[in-house]
């Protein structure tokens, strides 16, 4: 397996390359991902007599909706206007499962997604994680 990772400038994202080869007899592979959020609005964050506080921190929520992993954030902390943060884990082939579990660390939501993929004698297939 090899992966590369992508980061553009000026944007919020990464994408994930896996290439997956199989140099022996065909075989089905199960890739796990397993995602966790952590939504929060931009730096300088504190914890004593600084607004926004790091205590203040909302809890985020997640859902799968068949295809991808989606995480939110909604509300707005104390002296700060309201605010929606999405991210988003997905590709483009369809996941065999996908669920949420429990929110850990008070705000951090966890979600793991699986794919059973055939892979073929001596090939390799390739796939991005966004």
């Amino acid at each position: 397996m090899a992966r590369t990772d992508f980061v553009p400038d000026g944007r919020r994202g990464a994408l994930f390359g896996l290439t997956i080869t199989n140099p022996g007899a065909a075989k089905t592979t199960k890739l796990s991902v397993d995602a966790h959020s952590e939504l929060m609005g931009q730096y300088p964050w504190g914890f004593t007599g600084v607004t926004p506080n790091a205590s203040d921190n909302l809890p985020d929520t997640g859902s799968f909706n068949g295809q991808n992993l989606v995480f939110t954030d909604d509300g707005a902390l104390p002296g700060a206007p309201m605010h929606h943060y999405a991210g988003l884990v997905g590709t483009s082939l369809k996941p065999d499962t996908g669920a949420i579990g429990p929110t850990v660390l008070r705000a951090a939501a966890r979600a793991p997604v699986h794919w059973h993929r055939a892979g073929r004698a001596g090939r390799s297939q390739a796939l991005g994680v966004r």
